[in-house]
């Protein structure tokens, strides 16, 4: 494929016809107005009424509700008016974010639509490991010492396990379980105290190890499994990789849609003395 046809631009361009037509297809439908003199609410006007009061109360209105709705949307209309022929909107900030907010919506939908090849998902999946990657798992036996045992203590318990001691008679009781299957480290932490599942990462696998310190006190452990962290198949992800590179593609075809409306306006900002004397007050 060319490379210009993967310029967010030009994804924009060639969305904009197909979106405006959409829109246009499903935007809710506006008065025919004559002159600005004339508020019409059409039979297409009073069915969408009908359809939203149905929606919102399970039923549909009696003929008295439907003529206060028609009277509210006559009321909506000639004070919108009013307010637009006064430069109401202008400088009022919550219609200014609703407009841009609308426009957002847009690029959005825009990405949306976008169906990427499989190999662009993949790319995209490589490109952002930190967002994708499963993190490694850890199972392990511990032996509880307390809070504080003596350096003579220790030694004497890790002498005991390389031996052969059975860990379930060691040790002090507590809360904690003795044997951990395969857990992410988050896990572990939650359990034992943050840092904890790190500390293990070091110890080697299959043999008693330690002292390690958790928040409750000082074990000896015994790394039974290893997982390493990995990037999953596509497969297994595709859905999250699609909605973070749709995401990815919405911003740049925002960046693209300000570009392309800037060139139609000439651009005039304070200069820079201006600039620095407002910061420098």
């Amino acid at each position: 494929m060319p490379r210009i046809l993967r310029e967010p631009i030009v994804h924009f361009g060639l969305l904009a016809v197909a979106l405006f037509v959409y829109f246009q297809a499903v935007a809710e439908p506006e008065p025919e107005v004559v002159d600005d003199n004339i508020i019409e609410v059409s039979i297409a006007d009073a069915t969408l009424l009908v359809e939203q009061y149905t929606q919102a109360w399970r039923r549909p209105p009696t003929r008295e509700e439907l003529d206060g709705l028609i009277q509210t949307r006559i009321r909506e209309e000639a004070l919108v008016r009013e307010a637009q022929a006064l430069g109401l909107e202008r400088g009022d900030a919550v219609i200014r974010n609703r407009l841009r907010q609308k426009m957002q919506f847009l690029t959005d939908s825009a990405a949306q639509a976008l169906s990427p090849e499989p190999s662009v998902l993949q790319a995209h999946l490589e490109a952002n490991v930190d967002l994708f990657e499963k993190p490694g798992t850890l199972a392990f036996d511990q032996v509880f010492l307390g809070e504080n045992p003596s350096v003579e203590e220790v030694n004497a318990a890790l002498s005991a396990l390389h031996g052969g001691a059975d860990p379930l008679l060691m040790g002090q009781v507590s809360m904690l379980p003795p044997q951990v299957p395969a857990s992410v480290p988050v896990q572990i932490d939650g359990g034992f105290g943050r840092g904890f599942a790190a500390t293990l990462s070091s110890l080697p696998k299959g043999e008693w190890g330690g002292p390690v310190r958790s928040g409750f006190g000082i074990h000896l452990i015994r790394v039974s499994e290893a997982e390493p962290p990995r990037l999953p198949d596509l497969a297994e992800v595709e859905d999250k990789v699609l909605f973070d590179w749709r995401r990815q593609q919405a911003s740049a075809l925002s960046e693209a849609q300000v570009k392309a409306l800037l060139t139609a306006y000439a651009v005039e900002t304070p200069s820079e003395d201006e600039l620095n004397a407002l910061v420098a007050q």
